[in-house]
């Protein structure tokens, strides 16, 4: 792809509205899988609501994770947490508060 093209596919945020980072899972190394998860929701294209489905399956999520992904996912319409086996009660309570605000 050439490089205007890539800065388009960056800039344009509706391209990112959906994602899946279930494919990142690593059942081996869960705590790489929460760090890599968090890095790649920071960048830019992800913040400012960009985001409207997301989908975690297989990731192992302590609860604090969890809320620092809703934290960076403020918009987000459709959450997908399939075989994410450390969500906890706590995680899901959080989770409802805040999808009810």
């Amino acid at each position: 792809v050439c490089k205007h093209w890539r800065i388009v596919a960056y800039l344009t945020h509706s391209l990112w509205s959906s994602i899946d980072l279930s494919s990142i899972a690593d059942l081996e190394k869960p705590l790489q899988s929460q760090k890599t998860t968090k890095q790649i929701l920071k960048q830019p294209r992800f913040m400012n609501g960009a985001i409207k489905q997301l989908k975690l399956g297989n990731i192992q999520f302590s609860p604090n994770i969890v809320k620092k992904i809703i934290k960076i996912c403020n918009n987000v319409e459709s959450l997908s947490l399939i075989d994410c086996n450390r969500i906890n009660t706590k995680s899901l309570k959080y989770i409802f508060k805040f999808a009810t605000n």
